[in-house]
């Protein structure tokens, strides 16, 4: 705790003495596994526009495209259930946060991203929230450009639909649930 402390201090008084920012941007792609009950499954490519701040902080911005999995509705009747699953395409937008351990060479890392996935498909009523902690590695391939991949956990919020015919065959509740998943990425920053 008390490195994470020293190099949170450090970052800071880098950034003070020195204002030069370095822009710092990456690629992703990712694949997600369902970790929970709903089972849903994603992967994508993302664009993380960053800038580092300091040796060991770099904050910013990601914009993706990718494909899901989702529960859009389920239906109950006297005799039976079911549920039907759509595939989507989905655009997250989110912010962006890496601290890593050290200054140079192969490099460990923590990173959280928070923001917001929309659908793009009209099959779904909606994604929602999105949070991703994630810890990972940095191997520098070149003079500034490096490799890096990282596990993350996602909670993912969506909405579906719940049909019931017990009572009004055209009657629905929409209802938000969060999806958990481990996320499995490899990505490259120039």
């Amino acid at each position: 705790m008390r490195k994470l402390v020293f190099l949170v201090a450090l970052c800071i008084a880098s950034i003070a003495a020195n204002a030069q920012q370095r822009f710092e941007p990456s690629v992703q792609s990712y694949y997600d596994f369902s970790i929970d009950n709903y089972d849903n499954k994603a992967f994508g490519i993302d664009l993380i526009l960053g800038w580092r701040f300091c040796d060991y902080f770099k904050a910013g911005m990601g914009v993706g495209l990718g494909g899901a999995d989702v529960l859009a509705y389920e239906r109950t009747t006297p005799l039976m259930h079911y549920e039907t699953w759509d595939n989507i395409v989905t655009l997250p937008l989110y912010a962006n946060a890496k601290m890593n351990l050290f200054k140079e060479g192969i490099s460990p890392f923590v990173s959280f991203d928070i923001g917001y996935t929309f659908s793009l498909d009209n099959s779904v009523d909606g994604l929602g929230l999105m949070l991703r902690p994630a810890v990972g590695v940095d191997i520098p391939v070149g003079d500034k450009s490096k490799i890096y991949v990282y596990v993350g956990y996602k909670s993912q919020q969506f909405q579906k639909r719940f049909y019931s015919n017990i009572v009004d065959a055209d009657s629905y509740s929409k209802s938000t649930k969060t999806a958990s998943q481990l996320e499995v990425a490899l990505g490259y920053s120039f």
